[in-house]
């Protein structure tokens, strides 16, 4: 018997909310964070740039 294994990829964006950042603002950086990890491939962490 050949058994195969279900594997489960995931994509996760990670961000930190900005003090007194609006919830919509937040969910757009997060939104765009995700949509730009899977642009860029499988099987990767991908950061939001520093915002100072």
């Amino acid at each position: 018997m050949n058994a195969t294994r279900n594997r489960t990829q995931r994509t996760v964006p990670l961000i930190l909310p900005i003090p007194e950042e609006a919830d919509n603002a937040v969910m757009k950086r997060a939104d765009d964070a995700l949509y730009q990890a899977k642009k860029l491939g499988r099987n990767r962490v991908e950061g939001e740039p520093d915002i100072n």
